[in-house]
């Protein structure tokens, strides 16, 4: 994901956001129904650090998700 200002240059993500198995288990009828442009609500905790080339990369876990709705710009099924 990359933050906007971005705290890094070019296309190195500034954050890592993962799902444990046990939460994409969980969320599975959520996750498989995803289109591009749904909007989401999710709370995450700070997993740990990740070396990426010469940096640290945060790294978070998702814990919970939610749709919340669709952005305008984005259709709301594939044609």
């Amino acid at each position: 994901m990359k933050m906007n200002p971005s705290m890094y240059i070019g296309n190195t993500p500034d954050i890592l956001i993962t799902i444990d198995s046990d939460s994409a288990y969980y969320n599975f009828g959520l996750l498989s129904n995803l289109s591009p442009g749904d909007l989401l609500r999710f709370n995450c905790s700070l997993h740990e650090s990740e070396r990426n080339s010469s940096k640290d990369l945060r790294h978070f876990h998702v814990e919970s998700l939610d749709i919340i709705g669709h952005a305008n710009n984005y259709p709301t099924s594939a044609t």
